[in-house]
């Protein structure tokens, strides 16, 4: 906060945008900056955002190179006391003409898996490789009956499978 001297003199604390502390903490919406960067409130970014690279081609980039090591992206509500707490990853899209939302797990240059909603297909769950629901080889679908196909994107029964079936 920084003084304003208002019409009788008497200074008042007007709020600054950023404040940087004795010890090089910068604070963005607050004056005690418990890290070298703390953000109170709501933040808005244009572009790519970064973590962990200078160079983000995603919307969100978190990347780190650490031989043995792991990148962690965690989602956590801390409260025990109520039943209807909870925690979400939610992809969506805008509607039934826009594409299908997906995850997809990849080994850089040798193999991807997705699992997501066929928006092209009747909306179906499906699990399969490559990047897209409605593309590459589809391993499990679930219509939106619940029926559930192995090896076929059209299941007609509770459980339906294509192939030979090993039991």
């Amino acid at each position: 906060y920084i003084g304003d001297a208002g019409a009788g003199g008497a200074a008042t604390p007007v709020p600054i945008a950023s404040f940087i502390n004795s010890t090089g903490r910068v604070g963005i919406g607050t004056t005690s900056p418990a890290q070298l960067l703390s953000v109170a409130g709501n933040g808005y970014f244009t572009g790519n955002v970064g973590i962990g690279t200078n160079n983000a081609s995603y919307d969100l980039n978190v990347e780190k190179s650490d031989v043995a090591g792991v990148v962690d992206l965690r989602v956590n509500n801390s409260d025990n006391s109520n039943t209807s707490s909870g925690a979400r990853i939610i992809s969506s899209v805008a509607g039934s003409g826009s594409g299908d939302p997906r995850f997809v797990l990849s080994v850089t240059g040798v193999t991807e898996y997705n699992l997501g909603i066929d928006n092209s297909d009747s909306d179906k769950f499906k699990i399969g490789s490559g990047s897209d629901p409605s593309a590459g080889t589809n391993f499990l679908t679930i219509n939106t009956s619940g029926n559930v196909g192995v090896g076929t994107t059209s299941p007609s029964a509770l459980f339906t499978a294509q192939g030979a079936i090993g039991l």
